[in-house]
């Protein structure tokens, strides 16, 4: 009896410590998320930069070398 009472008790910390660190990954795969949603608007404002600047007559050459 005192074995099953032990680990029921064991399982019991278990999950809470588990319940304790799933937010945190979420978090960090959140965060992760973010990072790249940031750095693709970057790129995608930067794109469109360079296609505007092309629509504007200049070559790509002198675009890159603009930015």
């Amino acid at each position: 009896m005192f074995k099953s009472i032990l680990i029921g008790f064991a399982g019991g910390f278990l999950g809470l410590a588990g319940a304790a660190i799933t937010p945190i990954i979420v978090g960090i795969l959140g965060a992760m998320g973010g990072a790249v949603t940031i750095v693709g608007l970057a790129a995608f404002r930067s794109f469109r930069k360079m296609q505007k600047r092309r629509a504007a007559g200049q070559d790509t050459t002198t675009a890159l070398t603009q930015l």
